[in-house]
């Protein structure tokens, strides 16, 4: 069923997470259509964080496909967004030789926690989105860093439409939660737009 036929007849709820290896960030959207105009709702965000013990990658992964399981439980969820890691290590000129193998080290696990999330949640549609298909460019954000800009920008998005749970305006937002927070924004305008389907 197409994205605009499953919005007129009920909520359209989406998942989105933005996966790292320390913490993992997630924001769940609904969305319907009221007076014929699109209307969103941020339902809930939040981190998920695997404890100290948990050093191995495996079971990194597998504590955060777990936490996910259940919130998909709590919640119907017609779609989930994971964000892909970068396919190339960004700015690796400025780095020394450890911090280009420190980097590289570090992509290869997130894409481990992406893939291995992608591959507990198979049941439902799940797709996923590249850091250039939701951050703006440059050119864009100005001066600012793309780190302090996901965090303004959520924190936009939490003020303008607000958070069903009730949590108050995020002062001090982690930037995986705020970047699943944003992600979700893009993806719900460009399902919009019709741009995607």
């Amino acid at each position: 069923m197409s994205y605009w036929r499953q919005l007129k007849f009920r909520k359209y709820t989406i998942l989105c997470v933005d996966p790292g290896i320390v913490a993992t960030g997630y924001a769940i959207y609904t969305h319907t259509l009221r007076k014929g105009q699109p209307s969103r709702v941020l339902i809930k965000s939040g981190l998920i964080r695997p404890s100290n013990k948990e050093v191995d990658i495996n079971a990194r992964a597998s504590y955060i496909g777990e936490s996910l399981q259940c919130i998909i439980r709590e919640i119907q969820i017609d779609r989930v967004y994971v964000e892909q890691p970068p396919l190339t290590i960004f700015y690796a000129k400025k780095l020394s030789k450890d911090g280009i193998i420190a980097r590289a080290q570090s992509v290869f696990k997130t894409f481990a926690v992406a893939y291995m999330i992608l591959g507990m949640l198979y049941t439902i549609h799940t797709c996923t989105i590249l850091p250039v298909q939701w951050e703006p460019s440059q050119k864009k954000r100005g001066v600012m860093k793309i780190k302090v800009w996901s965090l303004r920008n959520a924190n936009k998005i939490i003020k303008a439409i607000g958070v069903q749970s009730k949590k108050s305006l995020h002062t001090k937002l982690d930037e995986n939660e705020a970047d699943a927070i944003n992600i979700g924004d893009v993806v719900l305008s460009r399902l919009e737009s019709g741009e995607w389907q």
